[in-house]
């Protein structure tokens, strides 16, 4: 999964905790608002700067 900033640059990548259905029902969600905990866990994540 590409993670993206908030003017649509690539800040980070990472392995995807969830299936792609449950994926696309987080996208631009808070987590408050899912039923996970984490989309992708930082463990799992490449920071690109």
């Amino acid at each position: 999964m590409e993670i993206l900033d908030s003017t649509g640059r690539i800040v980070a990548k990472g392995i995807v905790a969830a299936g792609h259905r449950e994926a696309a029902r987080c996208a631009g969600r808070h987590t408050s608002e899912t039923r996970l905990e984490e989309l992708v866990h930082r463990d799992d994540m490449v920071v690109l700067l």
